[in-house]
């Protein structure tokens, strides 16, 4: 029988996400997907937040412009993303420390694609696709999964220790395992809400003066594309009654030219027309007698039906549920099998994303280390931390979407509408820019108020590392006395470039006996080597080094070292706004931070200012991961 330490169900974004976290540990798992080829129907479309940057250090920042745009604005309108926004929400200034975009509008077949094409790079994923999964036989340390290959109708069997559910909100391994076997179903989350909204994917094409000799703004000397860009407008935009409530706006590559349009339909029944519903309610949002600057067209004119290809048009009821439980045993839920979210606030992949990464250092370690075997009860310990920590962050994500939400659907109240001038004159004004965002909090906070979680709270642990560019001295070989080369790299790549499950970064010069004495530390210590080691050691100088020797600690020189870079030195790289390379350390705590425990989701665990504090978190650490 075919074994392997961990299977997942689904090959969505948190299935394979997963799948390549794991893989940096060198563990093998198997993906198993129902479908043979990736759904072309694009369904979501946004990317958020510190979901990006887990993809940017799975090495997907340079496949992003492919996959999609950056956002750089959103914009509440009332009843029409025609009408001159009420709020508009900037998003390109770099609010949440992470330096890269803070929103992506994606296409969600081409970032599986990508996705997949990373899986079939590594040697540790194999994906399945057309297998779907049929049974679970658990014994007391493994599991036999039982599949049927859909192409030659024939089942399969493979032997794992670990079964992760990533096959989405109707998935065989809630519904069909650990809702009869363990009580484990999606209940109302912090907001409840239930409706049903029909949701479209348009293709445009451009109209030309050949085509469409008789469209009125051709006299008026536009171009092709600026007709386009006049009736779709870049962004995304959100209306609010009176009318419908609706989401909508392009996504995907800009050359694409595809269109998402959401719209409310509470009276819904199966003898309404979708598509019907979706002219009525479109036709007049894309005819204008001007443009978004008041220039006069001299008539009312609406975009060529024609240049309108409608991909998919179905209703959709969308609610917010959270899992009573996150996992059972050795099977554990993620992604939409785990949370659903409404369609106003874009965080549905983010939070399955989240849950991947979050998840998979932790079965790197529960699958990774064989001697001795980790108990039942450390396993529990760990899930359970990660549990908290993820109910926490879907809670945050929701709270989130509340609040766009309310703005959407028109239920703000008098309060908003009696401070909204305020929060028009404050995300518009250049004084915003150097004050603390509130949609940044959540990031900036990491899981420092979760109930509980895998992090020291009374050594400052739990919140969210900033990113920053650095200039890292990287040894050929791992050594201390090979060559370095020095490269300019984002600070994620740097720190979370060590094999273990954690990273020891060394905050500054130290004297060579102080580097004795960490040798000491990490080599006596009971940790394994999988979770913190040597190998763990980033050396990070927060000033930025002109000259390479000068970081040496005396004859040894730490394989790899950084220092932040100076705006003015970024090497040609586009800076966002409100960069500052300084928020990597005063995120840390500024100079009192001398060493700094990091996990693999770029959480803090402790941050400690001499050797016999971080004594104590290895101690900690070690009452963590060995119970």
């Amino acid at each position: 029988m075919e074994s392997a330490p961990v299977v997942v169900v689904g090959a969505g974004p948190s299935g394979l996400v997963f799948g390549l976290c794991l893989a940096k540990f060198k563990i093998p798992c198997i993906i198993l997907e129902k479908e043979s080829d990736i759904t072309d129907d694009p369904r979501g479309v946004y990317l958020a937040g510190d979901a990006l940057r887990v993809l940017w250090k799975l090495g997907l920042g340079d496949a992003m412009p492919s996959i999609g745009h950056e956002l750089d604005a959103i914009y509440y309108h009332p009843s029409s993303f025609k009408a001159p926004p009420f709020l508009t929400i900037p998003i390109a200034h770099d609010w949440m420390g992470h330096t890269i975009p803070g929103g992506i509008l994606q296409s969600q077949p081409k970032l599986e694609r990508a996705l997949r094409d990373a899986v079939q790079k590594s040697p540790f994923c194999t994906l399945r696709p057309g297998c779907e999964v049929v049974d679970r036989e658990e014994n007391d340390d493994y599991m036999i999964i039982t599949y049927l290959d859909l192409d030659n109708n024939i089942k399969k069997k493979i032997k794992t220790q670990w079964l992760i559910g990533a096959d989405g909100k109707r998935g065989v391994v809630r519904k069909k395992f650990l809702e009869p076997k363990a009580g484990i179903k999606q209940e109302d989350g912090i907001f409840r809400y239930d409706g049903t909204w029909v949701a479209a994917n348009l293709h445009i094409s451009l109209p030309t003066p050949e085509t469409h000799p008789d469209l009125g703004l051709w006299k008026l000397g536009f171009t092709p594309q600026q007709v386009y860009d006049v009736f779709w407008p870049q962004g995304w935009h959100f209306c609010s009654p009176p009318g419908k409530a609706t989401a909508c706006g392009r996504f995907g590559p800009h050359e694409d030219r595809l269109w998402r349009h959401e719209f409310a339909e509470p009276e819904w029944n199966d003898s309404m027309n979708a598509e019907e519903l979706l002219w009525d309610h479109l036709t007049p949002m894309i005819t204008r007698s001007e443009d978004s600057s008041g220039r006069q067209f001299g008539s009312e004119i609406t975009y060529p039906i024609d240049c309108i290809e409608v991909l998919r048009c179905r209703p959709f009821r969308f609610t917010h549920k959270v899992v009573n439980k996150w996992f059972d045993n050795h099977t554990v839920l993620i992604g939409d099998a785990a949370h659903v979210f409404p369609p106003f606030g874009g965080q549905g992949i983010a939070c399955g994303i989240r849950d991947a990464e979050g998840l998979a250092w932790r079965i790197a370690i529960l699958a990774g280390i064989k001697e001795p075997a980790p108990s039942k009860t450390l396993s529990n310990n760990l899930l359970s931390l990660w549990a908290e920590e993820r109910r926490m962050g879907v809670k945050l994500s929701m709270k989130q979407t509340m609040m766009s939400g309310k703005l959407c659907n028109g239920t703000a109240g008098w309060f908003f509408s009696s401070i909204a001038p305020m929060l028009v004159y404050l995300f518009t004004s250049p004084i915003f820019y150097n004050l603390p965002s509130p949609m940044s909090r959540g990031e900036t906070l990491g899981y420092q108020f979760a109930k509980d979680g895998f992090y020291l709270r009374q050594y400052a642990g739990g919140k969210k590392l900033a990113q920053i560019y650095g200039v890292a001295e990287i040894a050929a070989d791992g050594s201390s006395k090979s060559p370095t080369r020095r490269k300019m790299l984002l600070s994620d790549h740097i720190i979370h470039s060590v094999p273990t499950a954690l990273t020891l970064l060394v905050c500054d010069r130290i004297t060579p006996q102080e580097n004795s004495q960490l040798n000491r530390l990490l080599e006596g210590g009971p940790l394994h080597p999988l979770i913190l080691s040597k190998q763990s050691v980033i050396h990070f100088y927060p000033k930025y080094i002109h000259n390479k020797e000068s970081s040496l600690i005396a004859d040894k020189a730490p394989s790899i070292s950084w220092s932040p870079i100076p705006s003015e030195l970024t090497m040609g790289s586009v800076l966002r706004p409100g960069y500052n390379p300084q928020t990597f350390q005063n995120r840390l705590g500024g100079a009192i931070s001398k060493y700094v425990i990091i996990r693999q989701d770029s959480i803090v665990f402790s941050v400690a200012k001499d050797l016999q504090q971080l004594q104590d978190c290895l101690d900690n650490l070690n009452a963590y991961v060995s119970a």
